[in-house]
């Protein structure tokens, strides 16, 4: 008896258990192959401290050293100057500015940020537009200065929520898009990035 009850319900069994596992087999997402025939190609030659891209697929460049200018390279190869900061005399002395870092928020803007020249003011951190117009963003937050070589060590980026972070010597900093500013870690920064999620 027991037996003749299960071949009765056998054939529903299998019938419920081949919809069941069909309806998951329909959420299964397929993960293409990797492809073999991907290529590396040289757009440009050239030695820079920093590169990001922007949407269109121009890649900026920082000259390296005391940074005093960022190239645009197009995805064919032309390279010209994007910008150059500022030159200013201070009684007989020519002040020289220099950048450090470079990173790209959703809209296609550059930042860097840009020292005096001198190793006692406070850098700041200037967005530069698609036409290479500069203004200042952040200032005196807590970036490292320049060291007697002229070099900064300021690291800067976004997440994909449109949240700043800032780091270097001093620490980890984040400002978000209310204004808010947070130090998220107390160590030395020298290099990080962050997701669109805003993990760091």
């Amino acid at each position: 008896t027991i037996m003749k009850k299960t071949l009765v319900y056998l054939p529903a069994f299998i019938m419920l258990s081949l919809l069941f596992l069909g309806s998951c087999k329909s959420d299964v997402v397929t993960i293409p192959k990797k492809s073999s025939g991907a290529t590396v190609s040289t757009i440009a030659q050239g030695n820079y401290n920093y590169i990001t891209v922007d949407k269109s697929g121009n890649i900026y460049g920082l000259k390296p050293g005391f940074g005093d200018t960022i190239y645009r390279i197009t995805q064919s190869g032309v390279k010209s100057v994007f910008y150059v900061p500022p030159v200013t005399v201070q009684a007989d002395t020519t002040v020289k500015f220099g950048m450090d870092c470079l990173t790209t928020d959703s809209s296609d803007n550059i930042y860097t940020v840009l020292y005096s020249g001198t190793t006692t003011a406070l850098p700041n951190v200037i967005k530069i537009s698609s036409t290479g117009s500069a203004s200042v963003v952040y200032s005196g937050i807590n970036l490292p200065l320049i060291n007697e070589s002229l070099e900064g060590s300021a690291k800067i980026t976004f997440d994909g929520l449109g949240n700043f972070y800032y780091g270097g010597y001093y620490g980890l900093y984040k400002i978000a898009t209310s204004g808010t500013t947070s130090q998220i870690s107390n160590l030395s920064n020298d290099v990080f990035t962050a997701d669109s999620h805003g993990n760091v």
